[in-house]
């Protein structure tokens, strides 16, 4: 079961209903969890340079492709990866496509695992 990283919670969609579970994680957890899974990288077109940026600061390993488009949890994929990032100049609450390095250095960013279960039977 391969997983998605998003850069921002507003994108779960899909989910129904159940119980979701968010844990924050570290970077480290999350590239054994690739390691283990795969992971398919999601996020709005003009959020790639700062995905890239977290990608190379974090060592992640993530091969991002040339088109993004979002990610949707379903029954084959439950898991879902965030990237909250704060203290970064935002354009009427969206994250901006280009930071300068010190901008990005100050910024703080937690991972959030996010576990939909399915329903129950």
């Amino acid at each position: 079961m391969s997983h998605g990283l998003n850069l921002s919670n507003t994108m779960l969609t899909g989910i129904g209903k159940g119980t979701i579970t968010r844990e924050e994680v570290s970077s480290d957890y999350l590239k054994r969890l690739f390691a283990r899974y795969g992971v398919i990288v999601s996020a709005k077109p003009e959020q790639r340079r700062l995905l890239e940026l977290v990608n190379d600061n974090f060592d992640l390993g993530l091969e991002i492709p040339e088109q993004l488009k979002l990610f949707q949890l379903s029954e084959e994929h439950r898991r879902l990866v965030v990237i909250n990032v704060q203290g970064l100049r935002r354009k009427n609450g969206s994250l901006l496509p280009e930071y300068t390095e010190e901008e990005f250095n100050e910024a703080t960013f937690i991972f959030r695992e996010i576990l939909h279960p399915g329903p129950s039977l």
